[in-house]
């Protein structure tokens, strides 16, 4: 779990995948039941963390179900 502050708002999260590339990441987030509205707000939330506290791009951003 990683906290992060975004406009004094703190934020704590666990990003479940990053590939690290040469200039950017990829994150990756894999969900148990139906995927909801709720989760693309949430992965959203940590591409958002990551490029401020890494200064680096995020690519790309996948969410996938657990069978």
């Amino acid at each position: 779990s990683t906290d992060y502050k975004i406009n004094n708002i703190a934020i704590s999260g666990a990003i479940d995948r990053i590939d690290v590339y040469d200039k950017d990441f990829l994150i990756i987030d894999y969900k148990t039941g139906s995927l909801k509205d709720k989760y693309k707000r949430q992965i959203e939330l940590y591409q958002k963390c990551l490029e401020l506290s890494t200064g680096k791009y995020v690519k790309e951003t996948h969410i996938y179900p657990l069978i």
